[in-house]
């Protein structure tokens, strides 16, 4: 069984993310768990986005995401998902850096081998890759 942890879609909630993530690490018999710090950040600021893009945590106390690790030909695949707002990406297109914000993403797609997203139904479904 792949490592799962279900968390409240808030900040404090996302500190739980590297202490779950160590022990992930350790069960997976990860190699990539000698980068556990840039893994740590990359789930960390997609966690922030979620809270951030997907919730309005002081209008829905009671919504949460879930985030599931696995190996697959031995790259590490964490898996988000959510059903809170679709992701719309309005980040400037090219080269333009965001102004307010937006540094999220670029920071997880600089660490992930490959980022994909998808809606299914009404489900946000985050799927970051990292290579060994």
């Amino acid at each position: 069984m792949s490592p799962r942890i279900e968390l409240q879609a808030n900040h404090e909630a996302a500190r739980q993310i590297g202490p779950w993530l160590v022990e992930a690490l350790a069960e997976l018999k990860a190699p990539q768990a000698a980068r556990t710090g840039e893994l740590e950040l990359a789930l960390h600021e997609l966690a922030i986005n979620i809270v951030d893009h997907a919730y309005d945590e002081t209008t829905d106390p009671t919504a949460s995401y879930t985030i599931e690790l696995s190996i697959e030909d031995s790259e590490l695949l964490a898996c988000f998902c959510d059903r809170g707002q679709p992701f719309v990406d309005d980040r400037p297109a090219g080269d333009g850096e965001p102004t307010v914000g937006g540094y999220g993403l670029i920071i997880v797609e600089q660490l992930a081998a490959s980022v994909r997203y998808e809606r299914a139904g009404d489900q946000n479904r985050w799927t970051l890759v990292f290579s060994p």
